[in-house]
């Protein structure tokens, strides 16, 4: 069962012309490197592994390095994806864009697949994807679980960030380096509590974590 449920996102980094770098997503199963339990879970709260979950990603970049307390960028930032839904590049909200499913992401490759970014050659620490812009405008969130009907949540924050690349991603000229971000729905992502408030078939929504390693 964990392979539906453990996926992986990888980024496949060509090289071209003048020192810039061609970025493909591609969701791709495999098996997680690292299974944790979400920090902020309540003690004591089970993990209920979800039959269907999407997620809107409305873009998604390469960073050099984050500040831990205001979490914004620092140093190199290079936009590798801007889901298809959206109108431009830089005018795209999370109403414009349709659901990217985490268990069966074969759909979604093909237009992951059709982008090819150039970005600049350098160092680079972090994964950062963009739920929103401004805020969320509705429900970014889809699952279902426990034979439930399919339930819509708003995440918290506009924005996922993987653990960091250790070591981190050295672009050179010439490099094709593989990224891939491992991720485990039924480590935790969603939880019941044991009362009322989080149950099996109406879980509580936790955060999603995603753990980047160098590949083939």
């Amino acid at each position: 069962m964990n392979h539906l449920i453990t996926r992986a996102l990888i980024l496949v980094l060509a090289t071209v012309a003048c020192g810039d770098a061609t970025v493909v997503l591609e969701l791709e199963g495999a098996t997680a490197t690292a299974r944790r339990r979400p920090a902020d879970n309540p003690t004591g709260s089970q993990a209920v592994t979800p039959t269907a979950f999407a997620v809107k990603f409305v873009q998604a970049y390469v960073v050099e390095d984050v500040d831990p307390i205001t979490m914004d960028n620092r140093g190199m930032v290079s936009r590798v994806w801007v889901h298809p839904d959206c109108p431009s590049d830089d005018g795209c909200a999370d109403t414009d864009v349709s659901f990217v499913d985490l268990i069966d992401p074969v759909a979604a490759n093909a237009a992951f697949a059709s982008q090819a970014r150039a970005i600049d050659v350098g160092t680079y620490r972090y994964v950062r994807f963009e739920l929103c812009v401004g805020g969320p405008h509705g429900p970014n969130v889809r699952f279902e679980a426990g034979g439930a009907p399919a339930r819509e949540l708003t995440y918290g924050g506009c924005g996922l960030t993987s653990a960091a690349l250790d070591p981190p991603l050295e672009l050179a000229v010439g490099d094709a380096v593989t990224v891939r971000l491992d991720y485990d729905l039924s480590s935790g992502i969603l939880y019941a509590t044991g009362d009322s408030s989080c149950t099996a078939t109406q879980p509580c929504l936790s955060s999603l974590a995603f753990t980047p390693r160098l590949g083939p």
